[in-house]
């Protein structure tokens, strides 16, 4: 028999914490009075509204030790205290919630039709760069065929002398430069000396 008390007690410490780290919630449309001691004739510290969460601290027949989320610690009824938050505090909280949704839809789509119209011009410009390019490149393509044809007339029609004559042609300029200079040197120098030639 020592055992099984034994047992009863360990699990009854086992469930302790479980209890402590339970939230229950004020019930739905009501004012609840968060009192000093389990005994509503005393009076009420601070009043609950519908919705607030409380951790339960400890519970009795009637009663719950209970802490608010300013940390406050007190007794309320516990029949007026609810596992799950009240349906007008969940409406409340999802309309809220739908409302910062459809505020960040509109910013999304905004966005996204600024970025549509970006793309919409990139494509626009891309498209324009595109064509001038392939007219710039026809262009260059019939420039580098024009010079292809001049350049293979100018071979074809380029004079072809032999070496030797060449050779004869720069010594008899030479030659005629040489006689032509002297002749000129002669007469500016007789010209100066009333037409007498000084060596």
């Amino acid at each position: 028999m020592a055992w099984r008390a034994v047992i009863i007690l360990f699990l009854g410490l086992a469930s302790a914490p479980a209890a402590a780290a339970e939230v229950r919630y004020v019930t739905d449309r009501l004012l609840l009075g968060l009192y000093e001691a389990p005994d509503a004739s005393t009076k009420s510290q601070q009043t609950l509204v519908s919705g607030t969460p409380l951790e339960v601290l400890e519970t009795t027949k009637h009663y719950a030790r209970v802490r608010t989320p300013e940390g406050t610690e007190g007794w309320v009824k516990s029949a007026f205290l609810v596992a799950e938050e009240p349906p007008r505090l969940a409406f409340t909280r999802l309309q809220e919630e739908k409302q910062a949704l459809d505020r960040h839809l509109q910013t999304t789509l905004k966005e996204l039709e600024v970025a549509q119209k970006e793309r919409a011009r990139l494509a626009a410009e891309l498209e324009t760069t595109g064509t001038t390019v392939t007219k710039q490149s026809e262009q260059l393509s019939a420039l580098e065929r024009t010079n292809a044809r001049y350049r293979a007339r100018l071979n074809r029609e380029q004079p072809t002398v032999p070496l030797y004559w060449a050779l004869a042609g720069s010594v008899l300029a030479l030659s005629v430069g040489a006689v032509v200079t002297q002749r000129v040197i002669d007469f500016r120098i007789r010209r100066r000396h009333g037409g007498f030639r000084i060596h």
